[in-house]
């Protein structure tokens, strides 16, 4: 397995997978009660050359710098782009309670409303201001998730839907991928959670948003 290295923001694809089969084998050898060898290299691109070879590598730095064009083009790890998710973070935190095996809408009663309210407002004067903003809150589909519990926990309540939908239309008006990720979620609605071995499969935007 690779020694320690600094962190290099986001993973590639290759080296995500390759991350998952160090994992598998760190645990195989664990439980088979063998030593997990440590290469002696803090570099980790001479561990990738020696042990997947030069063409892994080179494909690896091809992906690199396409993950760093996105990155740089999203803005992620900016200060609006950070702000944004994480308000769509604390929007799930106010929506979602943990359930038996994953999590699940609260009944309205159990929701702040003005603290959602709070949450709301305050991001869409993000996402007016800034295109990072719109990518930061698109980062995570539990965000996404979050809204769509929104349209549906307070569909009578015209203030809160009227500003979650413009934000939702600010976050989905410049990318493509975040108008597929909306439309891609699944919102389980009570008893039912969503849990581990929940698939994401639509609809749900399209069943609250146009309710």
């Amino acid at each position: 397995a690779p020694g320690p290295q600094e962190a290099q923001g986001k993973v590639t694809p290759l080296e995500w997978d390759m991350q998952l089969q160090c994992a598998e084998l760190v645990f195989r050898n664990l439980l088979e009660g063998k030593r997990v060898a440590i290469h002696p290299s803090e570099d980790p691109v001479l561990w990738q050359r020696e042990a997947l070879g030069e063409g892994w590598v080179q494909w690896n730095r091809r992906q690199r710098q396409q993950v760093h064009k996105q990155t740089k083009a999203t803005g992620e790890g900016t200060p609006m782009w950070t702000e944004a998710s994480v308000a769509m973070s604390d929007l799930a935190w106010e929506l979602f309670e943990q359930g038996v095996s994953g999590e699940r809408v609260r009944k309205v009663q159990e929701v702040a409303r003005d603290e959602v309210l709070k949450l709301l407002a305050s991001l869409h004067l993000k996402l007016e201001d800034s295109v990072y903003a719109r990518f930061g809150a698109a980062d995570r589909l539990s965000g996404f998730r979050a809204a769509v519990a929104t349209l549906h926990l307070f569909a009578d309540d015209a203030e809160v839907v009227v500003v979650c939908a413009d934000c939702l239309r600010l976050i989905a008006a410049n990318s493509e991928g975040s108008r597929d990720s909306l439309a891609e979620v699944t919102l389980p609605l009570p008893p039912a959670e969503f849990g581990p071995r929940t698939m994401d499969k639509g609809w749900s935007f399209l069943r609250h948003g146009l309710a």
